[in-house]
C-alpha cells in the first residue's frame, strides 16, 4: 500500500485534499455505498447483465444511478475510524504497527456506511465481529 504523505495529493490519482478522486482510481471508495468504487460501479449502459434484485438495491443506494467517487482527505480510506476505533496490526507482523484496514473491512460487512460522514457506522455486532478478526 502507498502512503500518502500527510494531507497530500492521492498517491494513484493526484486529487488535492477536497478534491473527488478519478473515475480510475482503486483507492476512490463509491461515496454512496463505502465499498471500493472499481468493485461496486454497475452502470445502466454496461454490457452485463445483473438480475433484478440486484438492479433495484443498485439503484436504491445511488441516487443519481451510478457511483461517484469518493472526496480524497488526504488519508488512506479507513485509517482515521481505525485510530478511533483503537485498531492497529500487531508490532510484531511483517506490516508492523499500522491501522488495521483488515479488521475494518470484515467489520463493514455487519455495519452500514453513513454517506454523510463517509465512514462505516459500526453495531455492536460490527465492533465485536472486528475484534474477533483481530484476535485470529
Amino acid at each position: 500500500m502507498t502512503t500518502p504523505e500527510e494531507n497530500g495529493p492521492c498517491p494513484h490519482c493526484s486529487a488535492e485534499p477536497g478534491e473527488p478522486h478519478r473515475q480510475w482510481d482503486d483507492i476512490a471508495r463509491c461515496y454512496y455505498t463505502g465499498i471500493q468504487l472499481i468493485q461496486c460501479g454497475w452502470h445502466p449502459d454496461d454490457e452485463y447483465e445483473i438480475d433484478m434484485y440486484e438492479r433495484q438495491l443498485y439503484k436504491a443506494a445511488h441516487p443519481l444511478g451510478v457511483c461517484a467517487p469518493s472526496i480524497w482527505d488526504g488519508e488512506y480510506p479507513g485509517t482515521k475510524q481505525c485510530r478511533e476505533l483503537g485498531w492497529y496490526t500487531d508490532p510484531k507482523s511483517i506490516w508492523g504497527y499500522m491501522e488495521d484496514l483488515n479488521a475494518l473491512a470484515y467489520a463493514a460487512h455487519f455495519g452500514k456506511w453513513d454517506v454523510e460522514h463517509q465512514k462505516w457506522t459500526l453495531r455492536e455486532e460490527a465492533k465485536k465481529a472486528g475484534e474477533k478478526y483481530r484476535e485470529r
